[in-house]
């Protein structure tokens, strides 16, 4: 009984968090993008970074919600970091781009 209980704990600790999806450092159609796309990517990299702050800034609020509730499904996860950094780095790889493609600097 005790084992399947501690088993059922465990099951239910890996719930808290999500998995982070990072974006690609380069893709295989980098080469082929216009200095428009390169600006609407940054953009949506831009949008994303605002979405990611978002979720870090709410996130010791939840813990605590949720530690309240059921300590199981506190999230423990580096995923905001992991993406931020994913972003950080595909923006300096736009940068690159952008000079070898002679792009007007970003705005």
């Amino acid at each position: 009984m005790r084992v399947s209980i501690v088993l059922i704990c465990l099951i239910l600790c890996a719930c808290g968090g999500r998995v982070a999806k990072p974006v690609a450092l380069s893709n295989d159609f980098d080469a082929q993008l216009s200095c428009d796309h390169l600006a609407a990517e940054r953009t949506a990299n831009r949008r994303r970074v605002a979405d990611l702050t978002h979720e870090k800034d709410q996130k010791p609020g939840y813990n605590i919600g949720i530690l309240l509730l059921s300590p199981l499904f506190l999230d423990f996860s580096n995923s905001v970091r992991t993406e931020l950094k994913a972003i950080a780095a595909r923006d300096q790889r736009l940068d690159e781009l952008e000079r070898a493609h002679a792009c007007p600097a970003p705005r």
